[in-house]
């Protein structure tokens, strides 16, 4: 009611899904700074490629890195947990294709793929 009712409302949250859904505008921090804003569909469409293969089991992981990615691929590897990014999803799914089994996930870009990017860091690393 209040957001409908025009108040501006602050929210200091860690779940950028919640982010997502609730905020107009975002003003992502790390380490006590300000490292950018904007609408949450624009930062994620200016920031990041807009899909994800996301690999979790060891195995995919070891045999994707054995492997040399298409040339519009992106990787990183954070928490045991290797990213694939790319402009094409068509070039993920090939990616897939010499996987066995359902070891991986498919999907678009979040709020939190871009604070990884911009930081550098997982949401639930703790120091």
């Amino acid at each position: 009611q209040l957001k409908a009712g025009g108040t501006t409302i602050l929210l200091t949250t860690h779940y950028m899904e919640e982010a997502f859904q609730l905020c107009d505008k975002l003003l992502i921090m790390h380490e006590g700074r300000k490292v950018t804003e904007g609408r949450p569909r624009e930062l994620i469409d200016r920031t990041i490629e807009p899909f994800v293969l996301e690999l979790v089991d060891a195995q995919a992981v070891a045999c994707v890195r054995e492997q040399t990615l298409p040339p519009k691929v992106r990787s990183d590897i954070s928490g045991g947990i290797l990213r694939l990014y790319s402009d094409q999803l068509d070039v993920l799914k090939t990616i897939t294709n010499q996987l066995s089994g359902g070891h991986y996930h498919l999907r678009q870009s979040t709020l939190e793929d871009v604070f990884l990017k911009i930081t550098g860091s997982a949401l639930n690393v703790h120091q």
